[in-house]
């Protein structure tokens, strides 16, 4: 049951990466492409605007998603091949069930460029996500190796300076320090001699 009730955050996790990387990335890109439209109409060439808007419309799979999983699984015990295709087919769907909404399943099939052009940029996503995921273990595995080693370093220090303290210790034993020698005793004061007699009176 436990495994289980993992396994479901684990997934919800790998869509909700999927869904926030649509957000965020068409945020983005509706933002640059605001900025840039104008200069990419006067360049005039089809294939600089195909290839413009490929790289616009796929910014969230190109983009934000492999950065995304790069934190995950630098952090988390996520698989970058399973995070990454979650990730990306709940983001497509997303994508698509948008355009089926608005115009139909029908509609949406008739052009096929897009369609195609749409799971292929999906597919480069992936490859880039599995990239930056393995890449992200990389780093988790070498941090971890150089905290082991600092931890064994100042292990290591602890124990010399306990075998220090410990040689210290019998050193003092075998030779006990001499008790310090009492301070000499004070002259004694000869007494005060008696008093005299007063005179008596003729």
């Amino acid at each position: 049951m436990a495994l289980l009730e993992a396994r479901a955050r684990h997934l919800l996790l790998m869509s909700g990466l999927g869904f926030l990387a649509v957000v965020s990335g068409n945020l983005i890109a509706n933002a640059f492409s605001q900025r840039a439209h104008e200069r990419l109409l006067a360049a005039g060439s089809p294939a600089v605007l195909f290839i413009a808007g490929t790289v616009l419309s796929g910014f969230w799979v190109l983009v934000v998603l492999p950065g995304l999983v790069y934190i995950c699984c630098r952090f988390l015990e996520l698989k970058p091949l399973t995070t990454s295709i979650v990730a990306a087919v709940t983001g497509e769907l997303f994508m698509l069930a948008i355009p089926i909404a608005a115009k139909g399943l029908d509609q949406l099939l008739a052009d096929v460029v897009p369609l195609v052009t749409q799971l292929g940029t999906m597919v480069a996503g992936i490859l880039i996500s599995v990239s930056a995921g393995k890449r992200a273990k990389i780093v988790a595995a070498r941090a971890e190796a150089d905290a082991l080693e600092r931890a064994k370093a100042r292990k290591s220090q602890y124990d010399d300076f306990l075998k220090q303290a410990e040689a210290f210790a019998d050193k003092r034993a075998a030779n006990p320090i001499a008790p310090a020698a009492p301070p000499p005793a004070a002259p004694e004061q000869p007494a005060a001699p008696p008093p005299a007699d007063p005179p008596k009176p003729s």
